[in-house]
């Protein structure tokens, strides 16, 4: 899997276009690192780092124990040198101490599980999904570009054409809805199989 390095170098501060087109890489797939503001470009080691959604805990605490268990386990298939541990009760409530221990003792225990595992990357399910995923991407990239208004050297990191690609719904998120400038419309798969209420 290709990654994609980012930062501002040399005295340069301005990160919020790189951290946007960031976002968009991990969408379609890619490793990405965000090396930071005014990264002196002589020395400096790259460090992959994992972590788990916060907003994908489940309130229960059973389920949300096995999310973080699991999605760790998934992580691993990347080979992290971080593993940012996310509280599993951060889907009710801020974590406590007691959470946030309890939560590195599940993750500590995920990543000595999948130690030693099959490499899940090179499974052709996953390699199609992650093409079907890049070429997706490539298009919805596209469509935001082909957004900018006048000469933009770079529409993927231009203000403007990323504030039309939110409010024309071209980058949308669940969410988005009740937002003043987000749509808020699209449905994601966990949304689709949800149960009604």
């Amino acid at each position: 899997m290709k990654t994609v390095v980012a930062g501002a170098l040399g005295e340069c501060v301005h990160v919020a276009g790189v951290t946007n087109f960031l976002r968009l890489a991990e969408q379609a797939g890619w490793r990405t690192l965000f090396l930071g503001p005014a990264v002196p470009i002589d020395n400096f080691h790259i460090w992959r780092q994992t972590r788990t959604g916060l907003l994908s805990y489940p309130a229960d605490p059973g389920s949300a124990h096995a999310h973080l268990a699991a999605s760790v386990y998934l992580q691993m298939a990347l080979r992290p040198h971080i593993a940012h541990v996310v509280g599993y009760s951060d889907g009710d409530h801020t974590a406590t101490a007691a959470d946030e221990i309890e939560s590195c003792k599940l993750t500590r225990r995920s990543i000595e599980n999948a130690s030693g595992a099959p490499d899940m990357l090179q499974d052709n399910r996953v390699k199609t999904r992650v093409n079907e995923l890049f070429n997706e991407s490539s298009v919805t990239l596209e469509a935001v570009r082909s957004l900018a208004f006048g000469e933009v050297e770079d529409p993927l990191t231009d203000p403007a054409t990323l504030t039309q690609a939110v409010i024309s719904a071209l980058l949308d998120a669940p969410q988005l809805k009740n937002n003043p400038y987000g749509r808020g419309q699209i449905i994601t798969r966990k949304s689709i199989n949800e149960e009604p209420a």
